[in-house]
Formats: structure tokens, sequence, C-alpha cells
């Protein structure tokens, strides 16, 4: 790890097991109150609770082989998982498997995670599984400043100003279609 707990190197390691959403099958309960009356709250489903609870057990092992963590600055976190079905969607799993290395203090802060760029969902019903790199982010001005547009992307020499269409881009509101082979 490097100094300021950002990473020198990239972080790789496997979370064995089929991955879970926070978000299917919530439970809505009555939360006590000392007023006899409890507010209702959301908690994940038993599912995702189990699944956390074996992710937490394999990340308490990544933890103890890298004595620099948590990572306490902006990482790209490439997850490819491998579900046991076809079911639930990429922004519950990136929600899920954030929360759990935030809760495993392999990253500071869930927040830290700026970029999902390379992470996908499969089916591998023999065996799931979420292969995991956290890699620093290229872009790591906003650790060094505290201004407001800390962390914006200045634009390029002679890039075009935003929301400009590029040459031979669609005209806004066509449909575009994408070669399979890109």
């Amino acid at each position: 790890m490097a100094e300021k707990g950002g990473l020198e190197r990239p972080l790789q390691f496997t979370l064995p097991g089929p991955p879970r959403t926070k978000k299917t099958h919530n439970q809505l309960v009555q939360a006590a109150a000392s007023r006899g009356r409890g507010r209702p709250r959301v908690l994940p489903s038993p599912q995702f609770r189990q699944w956390n609870q074996a992710a937490q057990m394999w990340l308490a092992r990544v933890r103890s082989e890298n004595p620099g963590l948590p990572i306490r600055g902006p990482v790209n976190c490439r997850a490819l998982f491998f579900r046991d079905a076809f079911r639930g969607d990429a922004v519950g799993y990136y929600q899920a498997l954030a929360d759990a290395l935030g809760e495993a203090r392999i990253v500071f802060d869930d927040q830290l995670i700026v970029s999902w760029d390379g992470s996908r969902l499969f089916k591998d019903h023999v065996n799931p599984r979420i292969e995991v790199e956290l890699t620093p982010h290229p872009d790591t001005r906003a650790e060094e400043d505290d201004s407001p547009a800390a962390g914006t992307l200045a634009a390029e020499p002679g890039a075009a100003e935003p929301g400009a269409a590029e040459p031979g881009a669609a005209e806004p509101g066509a449909a575009v279609f994408w070669d399979q082979e890109q």
C-alpha cells in the first residue's frame, strides 16, 4: 500500500459463493421506539445477510494478508460477478460489494470506489464467485484538493466543449446500434 492509504499495485482476490444483492426480498420491520411506536425499517434479505457474513470471513483474510489496508484513496473496482442464475442488476451487485468492502475495512469508505470500469455480470452455476481487482483511480486530484472543483476532469487542449456533438455522431434522438464485435 502507498502512503496516505492509496494503492501502489492492484489488489486482487476472489470471493467464493453466489453473490447476492441487498435489494432482493428486503424485509420491512417495525423498529422499537421509546414512545411505544417504532419507525418502519428496511432490512436486507436473509440471503444477503448470509452472503455478507461469508464475504466478511474471506475479506478478513484479505485484510490480514495486506497490512496497509484500509485503502484511503480513490479506486476503480473491477468486479466480475459469476452468478448462479440470471438475477439481479449490476447496480445492486455493485452496492452490495461496496458495502461489504467498507464493512471489512478493505476501503476506508465505500465512496472511495469512484468507478467500476471493467465490471461485468456472468452466469456460472457450477462455480459462482466474485473476482475483484482494486486499482488506483487515475484521477487522484480529489485526494489532494478540497476545492469544489476537485476531482473534475479538465478538457484536453483542442477538445470539444461538453455537450457538443462529435464529428460523425448520430443526431440527438437517433437510434444507435452497436456492432457486436466492438
